[in-house]
């Protein structure tokens, strides 16, 4: 069984289900990567590896989870290649 301190709050995981129940493995997986700050920075290009789905589910799990005010995220263009861009996250805690 996994260890329950690496999970959410109750209250959160109880919001994450409520408000947008396909995005909660995603949010899980967010806060499981988190940084003290509540910050997560990967690359565009690691998504598949990190997460097992594509750019564009990712970022429509994203939007889902900003919209109920769960999560702040946008982009960070390095160089003109799209894959190079990264994705900053804020878990609103």
């Amino acid at each position: 069984m996994s260890d329950y301190i690496n999970f959410p709050p109750s209250s959160i995981l109880i919001n994450i289900l409520e408000e947008c129940p396909r995005s909660a493995l995603v949010y899980l997986k967010l806060w499981e990567i988190k940084d003290k700050s509540n910050k997560i920075k990967f690359r565009k290009k690691e998504v598949r590896r990190k997460f097992f789905i594509s750019n564009t589910v990712l970022r429509n799990h994203l939007y889902a989870l900003e919209a109920a005010r769960l999560l702040d995220f946008g982009y960070i263009v390095i160089a003109e290649d799209d894959e190079d861009s990264n994705i900053v996250v804020s878990l609103n805690v």
